[in-house]
C-alpha cells in the first residue's frame, strides 16, 4: 500500500518540474494550466488524477478511523475535480468548480491528517503547514510572491506523510 503513495509523489514532482524547467515559477500549481500548450494540457489533469486516486485508497486503507476514511476520500474526490476544471478563468461554472475544488480539496486533507490518528508524528506535518499557512497570511515580510503554490505543495506533503505515518504504524 505505501508503494502507492509513489505515484502522487512522483507525478507531483515530474509535473513540477517540467512546468518550472519550462515556464519558469507561477502563483499557484492550477495557474500553470494556462501556459501549457494544447498537447500538454492533458498532463495537469492526469497528474491531479494520479494524486486523487491514490490518496483517497491509501485513506481508506490506512486508518481505522471512518471520519477520517470518508474525509481523505472526498479530499481525493474534491481534487479530481480541480483536473476537471483546469481552466478555471474561462466561465463562471469552472470557476466555482476549480475554487471549491482547491480549497475544499485542501481543507478536508488537512482535517482528514488531523482526525486520521493522534500520534505526535501525524501531527507534525499538519502543524507544520498550519505555520507555514499563518505565516503566508499574516507575516507580510516573510510572504512568498507564490505562496498559494507554497500552500498547495506543502499540503499535499502533509497529506502523503500522514498516510505514510499511518501506513507504517
Amino acid at each position: 500500500m505505501k508503494n502507492l503513495l509513489l505515484i502522487p509523489i512522483f507525478s507531483m514532482t515530474a509535473y513540477l518540474l517540467f512546468i518550472y524547467l519550462k515556464y519558469g515559477k507561477h502563483k499557484s500549481i492550477s495557474i500553470s494550466y494556462a501556459d501549457l500548450k494544447t498537447h500538454e494540457k492533458p498532463f495537469f489533469t492526469l497528474n491531479l488524477i494520479f494524486v486523487a486516486i491514490p490518496i483517497m485508497i491509501v485513506g481508506i486503507e490506512s486508518t481505522q478511523n471512518h471520519l477520517a476514511e470518508g474525509l481523505f476520500f472526498l479530499a481525493g474526490f474534491l481534487i479530481t475535480l480541480i483536473g476537471a476544471s483546469p481552466a478555471f478563468w474561462t466561465n463562471r461554472m469552472e470557476h466555482t468548480a476549480h475554487m471549491i475544488g482547491s480549497y475544499g480539496g485542501i481543507s478536508l486533507g488537512m482535517i482528514a491528517c488531523f482526525v486520521a490518528g493522534f500520534p505526535v508524528l501525524t501531527l507534525i506535518p499538519v502543524f507544520l503547514f498550519a505555520i507555514f499557512t499563518t505565516i503566508q497570511f499574516f507575516v507580510k515580510k516573510w510572504q512568498l510572491w507564490n505562496y498559494i503554490y507554497w500552500i498547495e505543495v506543502s499540503a499535499l506533503l502533509a497529506v502523503i506523510l500522514t498516510l505514510l505515518i499511518n501506513l507504517l504504524q
